[in-house]
């Protein structure tokens, strides 16, 4: 099992632009916490063949409290047997959201 969750992230960073954290877990320094790193941001991947999955409060802080100052904080969903489109999800903190908006205002 650990073995397939480990493909699936290498899978999913390479597919990002970014890289797999090596032994995320199991080392101490919060410079190899998360499961991938992308640029500035670091996060979870959560990957369910459930039709729902339940996002905690804990995950949450868990993930934010990994990342360094400059670093972003993010939880990636891959679900299985579902449409295409509703595979892949992002959450991310509320102030990076705005100035994604922001950004993509000065855009059009």
């Amino acid at each position: 099992m650990k073995a397939e969750i480990n493909k699936i992230e290498k899978k999913y960073a390479k597919k990002l632009g970014g890289y797999r954290q090596i032994n995320s877990g199991a080392i101490p320094n919060k410079r190899y916490k998360g499961d991938v790193k992308i640029s500035k941001l670091k996060g979870d991947f959560k990957h369910t063949k459930h039709r729902s999955f339940t996002i905690t409060q804990e995950m949450l802080q868990k993930i934010y409290n990994e990342c360094y100052y400059s670093e972003y904080p993010f939880i990636y969903i891959i679900f299985e047997n579902v449409p295409r489109v509703f595979q892949e999800w992002a959450i991310i903190p509320g102030d990076l959201f705005n100035e994604f908006k922001e950004w993509l205002n000065r855009k059009t």
